[in-house]
């Protein structure tokens, strides 16, 4: 099974395939009509785009050091990744990007990456039975997968 989580609560047995950066992004049209945002601490001033809850958000600020209350974020929660793009991408505020999801949409100009972070808010593990973990098989397909996610600037 391939799962996403924290790097510091992996199910035992999981085997790390890939982190996930997170950063801040936003449409070049939203960047004109705003002030630029020149450090962490200032996104907070903006509408915040959220996928479900507010946590992801709170834990990026948390990494980079950022002391806020959970309740000084807004801004609107579509309720999924792929819609937080596309809020992103119509200019209706500021998003975490990850950086497997929206590297084409960077190198397009469609979106653009607010501040140079290395963030890391998750990752992508196996898990598989202790049978299955010691199949030359398995250490074939993980050495495969982290190759691939290594081509596309997501190494482990």
């Amino acid at each position: 099974m391939i799962g996403y989580g924290s790097l510091l609560d992996l199910p035992p047995g999981g085997q790390v395939i890939t982190g996930m950066r997170a950063f801040p992004i936003a449409s070049p049209a939203f960047l004109r009509a705003h002030d630029h945002h020149s450090s962490t601490k200032d996104l907070i001033n903006f509408a915040l785009i959220h996928e479900q809850d507010l946590d992801q958000w709170a834990g990026w600020f948390a990494a980079a050091g950022v002391d806020i209350r959970q309740n000084a974020l807004k801004g609107p929660l579509p309720g999924n990744r792929s819609l937080c793009i596309d809020a992103a991408l119509a200019g209706q505020g500021i998003a975490l990007g990850f950086s497997l999801f929206v590297r084409d949409l960077l190198a397009s100009g469609q979106l653009v990456e607010l501040l140079d972070t290395d963030i890391q808010l998750g990752c992508y593990y196996l898990l598989s039975s202790v049978e299955v973990s010691r199949d030359p098989i398995r250490a074939r397909f993980i050495a495969w997968l982290k190759e691939e996610f290594a081509q596309t600037g997501n190494p482990v």
